[in-house]
């Protein structure tokens, strides 16, 4: 019976490192399997943060172009108020010389 104890222990244990050597390769590949999808999130993670650079830089290239164009609005609203201003000088510029130039004929 004791032999038949040590070799039945020895057949369990033996099935034990069966299981646990399963066991390691089944995490083994969980583990590579997991590093895959790590590399493949960093990647696209990466790609993300590029196309947020690029975005970022479109908007601010967007921001530049509407400050400009702001200004250009304000520039063209200053001429032509200097426009109208000029046009009010000439008028009156012509009624000041209209009565000199009616005296000396």
């Amino acid at each position: 019976q004791q032999s038949f104890c040590s070799v039945y222990q020895a057949c369990t244990r033996f099935l034990n490192c069966i299981q646990t050597d399963q066991l390691l390769k089944d995490a083994q590949g969980k583990l590579e399997a997991a590093a895959a999808t790590h590399a493949i999130v960093r990647r696209k993670l990466h790609d993300a943060q590029q196309q947020r650079a690029v975005l970022e830089d479109s908007i601010r290239s967007n921001k530049e172009e509407l400050d400009l164009r702001a200004k250009l609005h304000d520039l063209r609203a200053r001429l032509n108020g200097a426009h109208a201003e000029l046009g009010l000088l000439k008028q009156r510029l012509a009624a000041t010389v209209s009565p000199l130039t009616t005296g000396m004929n």
